[in-house]
């Protein structure tokens, strides 16, 4: 399978730190996410949080680019600020294929 990578930034009105209300609907997004993940067969790799910037970065791992944007679209994340989608290569394929 091949690999994602998502980076979501949100304002700093919108973020789950400030507010208790938002924090507590941000828990219960994320594991409502990782459910339906699941149910899409997208596999959640990694997923961090970037200081200071107010944004996360999900590595995920999907059958077809169409599975990550249904779970970026059934999650409601493309209405965020920026929603930034990028298959993954590894570098050393990378350079192998350029000679």
């Amino acid at each position: 399978m091949t690999q994602y990578a998502v980076i979501v930034a949100h304002s700093l009105e919108d973020c789950p730190l400030i507010n208790k209300d938002k924090l507590d609907s941000a828990k219960k997004f994320y594991a409502e996410t990782l459910y339906l993940a699941r149910k899409l067969n997208v596999k959640i790799l990694m997923d961090l949080h970037l200081n200071p910037s107010h944004e996360f970065f999900m590595l995920l791992e999907a059958p077809n680019e169409q599975a990550v944007r249904d779970l970026l679209l059934m999650r409601g994340l493309t209405t965020q600020q920026r929603v930034k989608l990028h298959t993954v290569i590894p570098l050393t394929e990378k350079l192998e294929n350029a000679n």
